[in-house]
């Protein structure tokens, strides 16, 4: 994340379609992208279960350099794109909404070109 000045706020993200989400993911989190048959060496974690949802079994693999231990991959579902999200594209979520958000997501969010929320993957969560 690139910070001048608020209204110069910057994160590049990879988007991703994660079963029935739009995810973005913070790309300095990510060493590289692979296939998800590229990632069979690795240790998977897959954030499906904790979504509520059932596992993908496929899509593509974020290679994660972890704080501690062995680089894993993260299943990240079907990459859609890369972008770069300014200040008035990244929302802070309430309080409210926070406390109930599973913790493998950000305490904030992107709005896509339709108004529709991205939820944003917090890899560190994931990996620790």
């Amino acid at each position: 994340m690139t910070e001048s000045s608020p209204s110069q706020l910057k994160v590049e993200v990879v988007r991703t379609r994660f079963g029935p989400l739009q995810l973005a993911l913070e790309l300095k989190q990510i060493s590289s992208v692979l296939d998800y048959r590229e990632g069979h060496g690795l240790q998977l974690v897959d954030p499906a279960p904790r979504l509520g949802l059932r596992p993908l079994g496929g899509g593509h693999v974020g290679f994660v350099v972890a704080e501690i231990g062995p680089p894993v991959g993260v299943i990240i579902g079907e990459v859609q794109g890369f972008e770069t999200w300014t200040a008035s594209r990244i929302m802070a979520l309430p309080k409210w909404l926070r406390n109930y958000l599973p913790d493998v997501l950000k305490p904030a969010c992107g709005v896509d070109e339709n108004g529709d929320i991205v939820w944003m993957l917090d890899l560190l969560s994931l990996t620790r």
